[in-house]
């Protein structure tokens, strides 16, 4: 039995410290591990087992390590698909504010919308389970609107249904999901060869994003729509966008990139 199951099996019985002991332990020997890769990987299914054993702040310490060590994967393939497996992890922990965060984070759109796409069908399923447990609850769908327009926004412009997918993101009222899903709907519009639709729609998303009340939070929208300005060929307002990021010095970093592999011709499925 691995260090980290012996220490939620030691939680469940009552044994705090002693689990407590085991989780270190484990920790300890997930950063002897060489490849950051795998590195990352071990932490993630520890810091998993720590949520389960109700040791919440300590999986957010080793969630935070986990992350740290997947921006150091020097492959770019390994790299996306560590931090999408951090993000549906963070997920399944509950801790979905955090999960969206770092799927913004993700290069590539395709990681990106799968890992979205995740996220939000763990984030139903929990509220069934929670309905389920609390009958009082059966009068709220598992579903808010805006998840479910959310959702059907990246399905469709993950399949080239870009005039729909832009309806559906149109649809969405929270100002974080609408600005995520737009900037999505205008990246496809860009790929596509439908520059000017792109700009308006990326004008939408821009709009939303300045609405969101988290500081954070903003930061990500705005470095996602940033990056597809450029892609839009709207170099000039990318900047400026990235501008508004001074405040975060990683969301600048990760916009100004963007921008700068767009003006170098390097595409995402390229870095994927």
């Amino acid at each position: 039995m691995a260090l980290a199951e012996v220490a939620v099996a030691q939680a469940k019985a009552g044994q705090r410290a002693a689990a407590k002991q085991t989780f270190e332990r484990a920790r300890q020997t997930a950063q002897q591990v060489a490849d950051a890769y795998w590195r990352a990987k071990a932490l993630t299914e520890i810091a998993v087992a720590q949520a389960k054993a109700g040791q919440r702040a300590a999986a957010k310490q080793t969630f935070e390590r986990a992350l740290q060590i997947a921006q150091m994967t020097k492959d770019a393939f390994q790299r996306v698909t560590i931090l999408s497996a951090i993000a549906t992890k963070q997920a399944e922990a509950g801790q979905f504010d955090w999960a969206l965060q770092t799927a913004q984070a993700i290069k590539g759109t395709y990681w990106r919308t799968k890992t979205l796409q995740a996220i939000a069908e763990l984030r139903a399923g929990a509220k069934r389970r929670a309905r389920t447990r609390h009958p009082r609850w059966n009068l709220i769908d598992a579903y808010s609107p805006d998840e479910v327009a959310y959702a059907r926004t990246l399905s469709q412009a993950d399949a080239g249904h870009l005039d729909q997918a832009l309806q559906s993101a149109q649809e969405i009222v929270d100002a974080f999901f609408r600005a995520s899903a737009l900037a999505v709907v205008a990246s496809g519009q860009a790929k596509a060869g439908q520059v000017r639709q792109a700009r308006d729609t990326v004008a939408e998303a821009l709009q939303a994003a300045q609405k969101i009340k988290s500081p954070r939070t903003r930061a990500l929208a705005l470095a996602h729509i940033a990056a597809v300005q450029a892609e839009a060929g709207q170099i000039d307002q990318a900047l400026q966008t990235a501008k508004q990021l001074v405040s975060d010095p990683a969301e600048y970093a990760r916009a100004l990139l963007d921008i700068a592999a767009v003006l170098l011709g390097v595409s995402e499925e390229e870095d994927e």
